[in-house]
């Protein structure tokens, strides 16, 4: 399965013009995270009304360091914020996360929601439809399934019949059909 990870440098979200927001993103592109986390957090302190795009940004740090789990609860903070464009690029976050970890079905909850919240969103709608495709192959198709068993028909390949009191082609060495080397 090949759900893609939006490319963390074209998601950072671009919010306010601050000094400090400024050095966050260049922190970003110079993929020093550690740093870059520090400073959206004390952003977060100075900008509350941006809550939701610095959570995000900060989410993508995470991602970014591996972090998975600290991602998560970022990208869960974004989302919990009234603002539609940045919840649904972080349900998609959030739903790539959930696939990485097998959870199909809730990553495909969580897809739909951020399609809810912004149709536009193409890795959401991307993702989406690749997970739907592999979770369908991976559900077992009844039409396709081999018919059960029938006691009454003969086994597929039937051993040759013997004939009585006589040794039936390579028998002769003194070894049956089905006994092995």
């Amino acid at each position: 399965m090949k759900l893609i990870l939006l490319s963390i440098v074209s998601s950072l979200l671009l919010v306010g013009s601050s000094a400090e927001l400024a050095e966050a993103r260049q922190k970003f592109a110079a993929h020093q995270y550690k740093e870059c986390v520090r400073t959206y957090r004390a952003a977060l302190k100075k900008y509350p009304d941006r809550a939701a795009e610095i959570s995000y940004n900060i989410g993508l740090c995470y991602l970014a360091l591996d972090s998975t789990t600290k991602a998560a609860q970022y990208f869960q903070r974004a989302v919990s914020q009234d603002n539609a464009p940045v919840t649904s690029r972080a349900y998609t976050h959030i739903a790539v996360l959930l696939a990485r970890e097998d959870k199909a079905p809730a990553a495909l909850r969580t897809l739909k929601k951020a399609l809810m919240l912004d149709p536009t969103n193409e890795e959401a709608r991307y993702n989406y439809e690749i997970l739907l495709r592999k979770q369908q192959a991976d559900q077992p198709n009844p039409d396709k399934q081999p018919p059960p068993p029938n006691n009454n028909q003969p086994p597929a390949h039937p051993r040759p019949k013997r004939e009585a009191g006589g040794i039936h082609g390579a028998c002769r060495s003194g070894i049956a059909p089905d006994d092995g080397p």
